[in-house]
């Protein structure tokens, strides 16, 4: 009896999230191995990783499949990161689960190897978040101006610790979210209830992260970032 009713809670539990890896590419033939190794060296191992390749006119499609990467490439976009993220999320999207998680994460960009761990783990335990994201670094070089964005980094970093990570807008950089949620904000453009053409990212907005944040807050989806994961940008 004891071992049908530890059968049967087993059996109770929900599945772990699918995590899928979307990493938007313009020219980024010199960086985004990069970023797919790190994708693949996650602690929690994504099930599938694809880099939208927009518009390349270098070696970023072969780089990315030589890496280990799937690949999709956008047809007629002219709408820059965000029309390339809309083109193949309406492709992901409806194979996907509610409590699923979607990585965005820049072709210039690493993050630390439990950021999926951490971020699956978060939006698990708190339903009503939409999205995650971590603490970013840049990397090294770039002189002056490098100097300055790093400094600019560190200090938004202090002050996210000081207010326990509290966000008003997930980087785009890398950022990790809710399938459910994403479908949300796609129902509410269509309706109207959220300004922009049809999409999870509004495309006639120029800072489409910050958008997309703001309509995840408007829909009463919580944001946050993360303490104990960390994203190195350019």
């Amino acid at each position: 009896t004891l071992l049908r009713l530890a059968d049967s809670a087993v059996s109770r539990e929900p599945p772990a999230p699918e995590v899928v890896v979307l990493i938007p590419a313009h020219n980024e033939e010199t960086t985004v191995a990069a970023t797919v190794a790190c994708i693949i060296a996650q602690e929690l191992a994504p099930d599938r990783v694809i880099v939208v390749v927009d518009k390349c006119t270098d070696g970023t499609e072969a780089a990315a499949l030589k890496a280990g990467a799937e690949t999709f490439i956008t047809t007629d976009n002219n709408d820059l990161k965000a029309g390339a993220l809309n083109q193949v999320l309406a492709e992901v999207l409806p194979d996907l689960n509610h409590d699923d998680v979607i990585l965005v994460i820049d072709a210039d960009s690493v993050i630390s190897p439990g950021f999926t761990r951490e971020a699956a783990a978060a939006l698990s335990a708190d339903p009503s978040l939409g999205g995650v994201s971590g603490v970013y670094y840049g990397k090294p070089g770039g002189g002056w101006p490098g100097w300055g964005q790093r400094n600019e980094f560190a200090r938004w970093g202090f002050d996210s610790r000081q207010q326990d990570g509290k966000a008003i807008c997930l980087s785009g950089a890398a950022s990790a979210f809710r399938a459910g949620t994403l479908n949300a904000v796609a129902s509410a453009r269509v309706s109207g209830s959220l300004p922009g053409p049809a999409g999870v990212y509004n495309t006639s907005n120029f800072t489409e992260d910050f958008e997309l944040s703001q309509a995840i807050l408007h829909l009463g989806h919580g944001i946050r970032n993360l303490m104990n994961v960390s994203i190195e940008t350019a």
